[in-house]
């Protein structure tokens, strides 16, 4: 059976979003697959050709005999990269198999696959069972390329055409001459299947403490020690909010994963996965699923993490103002933790407008005397061009950052600009949402990246450029 091959294309067209961390559940995938008999590795393309300038995924392919590269397309930063590494590589290595990937890949899945015919299959949504399935019938043996650089016949035209190999996988879309099939999307991973999932195995990708290095080096971070390393993780899947310019929100879940609530992981495998984490050198965790908010979940699972002495750091995105129990088991479980709360606009009509977990600025600034009582870090994120927002708001936005910058001198503020991201509320119903956005389909995402595109829309009141001077003015506000 050929060696099957994660890679991951950072965005090389705006260094301004890199997409240098691989996706949290990429390390699960590879590992699911792995335990069911997958000879399986992790690329990142940008950290190799880093460390080996010159380094070439075809060359890789071939010297390792890799019969299988699959792509995640998550992010849609990286719709260019992700095409033009697909192309180069069947270029070189024809016989290759191509499988995509990711929540852009899934929710662009039949025009990704016409827009580029080098990607022999995308696998939607959830992808646990589809994959291996797949790489089931194509894995054990067409598209395999031999170590050393011999190729089989391409996995293309006809070879696609046997409706029995590929039309009971779920989730899957792929080519006939006829064109594009999309089977049925009826798979979503069980609970019982989710909490079995080892998103600690970072020993599956190239260079893995250099990974860790990368991720730990971000402007935002800040690590207290030097040396230290950072990792991401969430202890589920999906969401409960339907901000209005997430790609992640309910309503795209739903679209993309067929999952319209969220799901969270059984805690002994959340503390399973933390162990591993710290087992492995990391020494702060990222968490951002506050998704319901469940704070009852996280009480529980801070003080199953304080009572196996898992010896982690924390970072706590915080969808609304945490309770005081919820502060207090955070303190007492890891080691100077940090919250970030992302009011993303001063004025509180705007903030309810956009995010369905609302709270006032009297909420927030009450929440962050209490964070400040107990010793805690914290953060606060904010952004320009939301939909409906005005002059007067941009105006409330600096007097809360000023207020915030006095009172709480060591909270730290930031300001960054949000693109437009498919299946976001403001995406799929720009007027509703008070958005000018020519970018609909995977082919305008892809030419817009091409060109070092940066938000990809308009609002009634702020221009783009209008909106990137807010960004910056925030900015200096928060100095």
């Amino acid at each position: 059976m050929s060696k099957l091959c994660f890679a991951h294309a950072p965005n090389t067209t705006n260094p301004s979003v890199p997409i240098k961390f691989l996706p949290i559940g990429l390390p699960a995938i590879a590992d699911y697959l792995e335990r069911r008999g997958f000879d399986c590795e992790i690329v990142h393309l940008g950290l190799e050709r880093t460390l080996a300038p010159g380094w070439s995924l075809a060359d890789h392919v071939r010297r390792e005999g890799i019969g299988v590269v699959l792509f995640d397309l998550h992010w849609h930063q990286q719709s260019y990269d992700v095409v033009k590494e697909a192309r180069a590589l069947k270029r070189a290595v024809p016989g290759v198999t191509v499988v995509a990937g990711g929540f852009t890949a899934s929710y662009f899945a039949l025009e990704l696959m016409r827009f580029c015919r080098e990607i022999d299959f995308v696998v939607r949504g959830h992808p646990e069972v589809p994959l291996e399935r797949l790489m089931k019938e194509v894995g054990a043996g067409r598209g395999a390329v031999e170590a050393g650089g011999r190729a089989p016949r391409p996995l293309s035209g006809g070879a696609l055409a046997g409706r029995g190999r590929w039309a009971g996988i779920p989730n899957l879309c792929w080519r006939r001459r006829a064109g594009v099939v999309a089977n049925p999307q009826s798979y979503v991973a069980p609970s019982a299947l989710l909490d079995g999932l080892r998103f600690s195995s970072l020993g599956l990708v190239r260079h893995g403490k250099e990974y860790l290095r990368l991720m730990s080096d971000h402007e935002d971070v800040r690590l207290p020690h030097e040396g230290d390393l950072l990792c991401y993780y969430n202890p589920g899947r999906g969401c409960s909010a339907d901000c209005s310019f997430c790609g992640g929100a309910r309503s795209a879940q739903d679209a993309i994963s067929r999952q319209p609530r969220p799901v969270f992981f059984d805690r002994r495998s959340v503390v399973r996965d933390l162990r591993a984490f710290a087992g492995q050198g990391v020494s702060r965790v990222h968490m951002c699923f506050d998704v319901a908010p469940r704070q009852d979940y996280f009480v529980e699972l801070f003080r199953e993490v304080r009572r196996r002495r898992v010896r982690l750091a924390l970072t706590f995105e915080a969808y609304a103002p945490p309770s005081d129990l919820l502060l207090d088991e955070m303190r007492a479980a890891f080691g100077a933790p940090i919250v970030i709360l992302s009011p993303e606009s001063g004025s509180e009509t705007v903030r309810r407008r956009n995010k369905s977990f609302h709270y006032s600025n009297a909420d927030l600034l009450a929440a962050l005397r209490r964070i400040e009582r107990r010793g805690l870090a914290a953060r606060l994120y904010f952004t320009a061009g939301l939909p409906h927002e005005g002059p007067r708001d941009v105006l409330e936005t600096l007097s809360l950052i000023g207020r915030v910058r006095k009172e709480f001198p060591s909270v730290g503020v930031f300001s960054y600009p949000i693109s437009i991201e498919p299946g976001a509320p403001r995406h799929v119903r720009p007027r509703e949402h008070d958005t000018r956005c020519a970018l609909r389909g995977f082919a305008e995402f892809y030419e817009f990246h091409r060109r070092g595109g940066q938000l990809g829309y308009r609002t009634g009141r702020f221009s783009e450029s209008e909106i990137l001077s807010l960004v910056g003015l925030y900015r200096a506000a928060a100095v």
